[in-house]
């Protein structure tokens, strides 16, 4: 007997085959939506912690921010130490008379005073009474500063702003290091240059007094 493969479904058979194929499509729908659901639960609950610590991290940092500005000590402005040299006028020897030496000051500048006011200040406090304290009156030819310490320094030539500036350098290497900055400069006494004295002269002008007009006064100003 031969039994064929192949045989011809009816509709009953048909019917059942479409009804158990719905079910499964059915089955499969549903575990997926369960799935979905399952997983857009889990990925809300992970979302709102971390957005949450992201918030808290945030106030946490301008907290401290805050607290650091409120905490944080203002920098002071940086201020240039003042520097305070001493002077040596040194008299040259002459046939008569030996070398004499006359102390002087100290006068005070710091590193950011300029050429002019330095002078200024040497002449200050190196002129003699009673005559002019002028830029002049200094021989920067022969103008020398040596650092006190040590005490065999070379003197070193102020005879113009180069030479200031290389003493300005080594000045602030000096205070990096909080090395001694105490100077002495050494120079000839200054040439004297007598004051301008102001004499001021009144004229009195007391025409027309007796058509009660005030008297005039006139200031006349004559430098010597």
């Amino acid at each position: 007997m031969t039994v064929n493969k192949w045989f011809q479904s009816t509709p009953t058979l048909k019917a059942k085959c479409q009804k158990e194929r719905a079910q499964r499509q059915k089955q499969k729908a549903t575990k997926a939506a369960k799935k979905n659901k399952k997983l857009n639960t889990q990925n809300t609950i992970l979302k709102e912690p971390l957005n949450n610590t992201a918030s808290d991290i945030e106030i946490d940092e301008l907290k401290s921010s805050d607290d650091n500005m409120e905490t944080r000590p203002m920098k002071k402005a940086k201020t240039s130490p003042e520097i305070n040299p001493y002077i040596n006028l040194v008299t040259p020897a002459c046939t008569a008379k030996l070398k004499t030496m006359d102390a002087r000051g100290p006068f005070f500048f710091t590193l950011d005073t300029t050429h002019d006011k330095f002078l200024q200040s040497l002449a200050a406090c190196s002129a003699y009474q009673n005559y002019a304290a002028t830029i002049t009156s200094i021989n920067r030819a022969k103008l020398f500063w040596k650092q006190n310490v040590p005490a065999n320094n070379a003197p070193k030539p102020l005879a113009n702003a180069q030479g200031f500036r290389a003493m300005i350098r080594k000045l602030a290497e000096l205070t990096s290091k909080n090395k001694d900055k105490t100077l002495t400069l050494i120079l000839p006494p200054l040439a004297k240059v007598a004051k301008r004295v102001s004499i001021l002269i009144f004229i009195f002008s007391d025409l027309q007094s007796h058509l009660f007009f005030s008297p005039t006064i006139w200031v006349l100003v004559v430098e010597m």
